[in-house]
């Protein structure tokens, strides 16, 4: 005797969570490629072909493209410059970041990052003259 068997429904597979996934692992990727480009962009500082002398009234830092670090035109150790920031703050509330136009991007950063601690209302930033 032969038994009727109900019909099997072939299997299927839902694709769905499977193209969400794989599209929100797209925007991710893209999205990290966009960030990864901006790491690696170059800054090359302005030169002081035409400009305006600095503030009279300001404290004035000087860093070289060697790195030496001068307060009011005396040289001192880069150790020292936040405890030097803090002795000059009473009497300047403004400070003139003076580079080279070769001085190295971190080094003027870190100038203006303890200068902003120390508490100096306003920091520029000022180049000097190309060598004639």
């Amino acid at each position: 005797m032969k038994l009727d068997r109900p019909e099997t429904p072939m299997p299927s597979i839902n694709l769905s969570p499977l193209i969400d996934v794989v599209f929100i692992l797209l925007i991710f990727v893209v999205l990290v490629a966009r960030f990864m480009d901006q790491e690696r962009l170059d800054v090359t500082p302005p030169s002081a072909a035409a400009g305006r002398p600095a503030e009279v009234d300001a404290l004035m830092i000087e860093l070289t493209k060697t790195g030496t670090i001068a307060l009011q035109g005396k040289l001192i150790d880069p150790d020292q410059l936040e405890d030097l920031l803090e002795e000059h703050r009473s009497r300047y509330k403004r400070a003139v970041l003076v580079t080279d136009r070769d001085a190295d991007v971190q080094s003027a950063v870190d100038v203006i990052s303890k200068a902003k601690m120390a508490g100096f209302d306003g920091i520029a930033l000022a180049t000097l003259p190309p060598d004639k």
